[in-house]
């Protein structure tokens, strides 16, 4: 047990959350948890700190035991719990960090003391590991199924097996259609007002939607010339158009529950602007049910984080299915998948950067130098927690104001999805070129929309781009075999989509920053 004594001000907030680091780098703690621990740790130090406990000593205490570290803030004085309190914003990131960010929080009072502790996750194997692993254990049950009767091995694949997977599968799905409704109306009525939305994110909104489809044009055109996919038979006549029109029609349901059962997204997300629309002129005259909302969302991203723990698993029963069935040839495949996705992501990447060095007169290198550090660290970690604090400092360390960085930072990352309108697009034709099928010019660009809008709307939580994933590939017709084929690379996939979101949003801020005159 190591404790070290501190007192609590601003500049000794740094010094904590520094020493934590270190300790927690010679326990081979992982990057990413690191960061997050201090996030966490800095929050309470901060509540307490506005709640009158400024120059107070307090300790901090490193504990392991069971092979997990425990950090404790211990602080003298009244009752001041950071975990129940009146502000609803830092309450619920505090859940959010405890529930989605694998941390462990409590909070006791003892004797006088405020005890605050983080307990850390054990040590596990890698998602990388752990796919390998699925992988191996599926080659392996391939090669001992020669030693038995084949009809007992197909036996075994259509009662047990598949429906496990299936069964999985539509979970997934069925969690990730009402997620995608209840965070689409839990963002809206987040906004507090129109007006808000308008003054503040209206430069914001414009520059990233601009650039979003640009890329999204970019990546669906490479994929459509790449794969081949595309029918081009019919040419775009009047009656495709008229076919394009329908479909935008389509987007109305013929009733409320319907998008859900079928799991249309179009569907889905119309239903949801329009409700959050709505919460959002009622405002306080239902803040209690909008609170409600606020709450189902938060339990829906927690459910849909913890069925990443499910991933090895369908990858497993996936990949045994898929070569019991003889399809060994579908995965060796999806090396064009990857290698188109990283080879848009990387001229996009650059392509973005320079766009907004050009477009607000910034030095090329000095502005290559200052993004690049986000870009590399997303990619290495496939995080928005761990690239957020960089984010911020360099967004400081600039010269934005910090009003306008508060604002602009969380902002940009909601609505600058080059990853995913990039991602999806490639995915899916990519998909389709493996399993042989193909996909009309209007339905293409129906979809086109579909991959925008919910990139939009994608829920920051671990697990829910497979679960999107899930129904855009279902939706295309593709079969359920294809979902476990794409969650093999879908950790490699997301690497390079948060490589290219992060370096899509912090561009954004830069150029918005220095075209409003926040930018010192």
């Amino acid at each position: 047990m190591l404790q070290k004594n501190y007192t609590l001000t601003s500049a000794e907030v740094d010094r904590v959350s520094e020493d934590i680091a270190l300790y927690l780098t010679q326990k081979k703690q992982k990057k990413e948890d690191i960061i997050k621990t201090r996030l966490n740790i800095e929050t309470v130090m901060l509540y307490w700190l506005e709640h009158g406990f400024e120059n107070k000593e307090f300790s901090v205490r490193f504990v392991k035991s069971f092979g997990r570290i425990n950090i404790r803030l211990i602080l003298a004085g009244e009752s001041c719990n950071p975990m129940q309190n009146d502000n609803e914003e830092l309450a619920e990131y505090m859940s959010m960090l405890q529930g989605n960010l694998g941390l462990t929080t409590g909070y006791e009072y003892n004797y006088g003391n405020n005890v605050y502790s983080v307990k850390l996750p054990m040590l596990s194997v890698g998602n990388n590991v752990k796919i390998l692993l699925a992988i191996i254990a599926s080659l392996l049950t391939w090669q001992i199924s020669f030693f038995f009767p084949r009809d007992v091995v197909m036996a075994i694949n259509t009662n047990v097996i598949d429906p496990t997977f299936s069964m999985l599968l539509s979970l997934i799905a069925a969690v990730a259609t009402f997620l995608i409704f209840f965070n689409v109306c839990s963002a809206i009525c987040g906004m507090g007002s129109l007006t808000t939305l308008s003054e503040l994110g209206s430069v914001l909104m414009k520059r990233a939607q601009l650039h979003n489809v640009v890329w999204l044009v970019a990546g669906t055109g490479v994929a459509a010339v790449f794969f081949g996919v595309v029918d081009f038979s019919g040419g775009l006549t009047l009656n495709t158009l008229g076919d394009i029109y329908k479909m935008v029609l389509g987007i109305v349901p013929e009733s409320i529950l319907g998008p859900f059962v079928t799991g249309n997204t179009l569907q889905v997300l119309f239903l949801a602007a329009c409700s959050g629309i709505l919460l959002l002129i009622l405002g306080q005259q239902i803040n209690d049910f909008i609170n409600v909302i606020h709450q189902i969302n938060l339990f829906l991203m927690t459910a849909i984080n913890y069925f990443c723990y499910f991933v090895p698993i369908m990858i497993y029963l996936s990949f045994t299915s898929i070569l019991l069935n003889g399809g060994f040839d579908s995965v060796i495949d999806l090396w064009k998948i990857m290698a188109v996705t990283y080879g848009v992501g990387v001229v996009a990447i650059f392509g973005e950067t320079l766009w907004t060095a050009w477009e607000s007169k910034f030095n090329i290198k000095q502005h290559f130098n200052r993004v690049m550090p986000v870009t590399l660290l997303a990619l290495t970690t496939a995080s928005t927690s761990a690239c957020l604090p960089l984010m911020t400092k360099t967004l400081s360390e600039e010269g934005v104001e910090d009003n306008y960085r508060d604002f602009a930072l969380p902002f940009s990352q909601t609505i600058a999805v080059m990853g995913t309108v990039i991602g999806f697009p490639i995915a899916v034709l990519g998909l389709l070129s493996v399993y042989d099928q193909s996909i009309s010019v209007s339905a293409l660009i129906v979809n086109m929309l579909s991959y925008l809008l919910l990139s939009l709307t994608l829920p920051p939580v671990a697990g829910s781009g497979i679960s999107v994933m899930t129904l855009l590939i279902l939706q295309a017709g593709l079969p359920k075999e294809a979902v476990a084929t794409y969650i093999t690379i879908d950790l490699f996939m997301d690497m390079m989509e948060t490589c290219c979101a992060k370096t899509s949003a912090i561009n954004n801020v830069f150029a918005c920053a220095k075209k409003a005159g926040k930018m010192n």
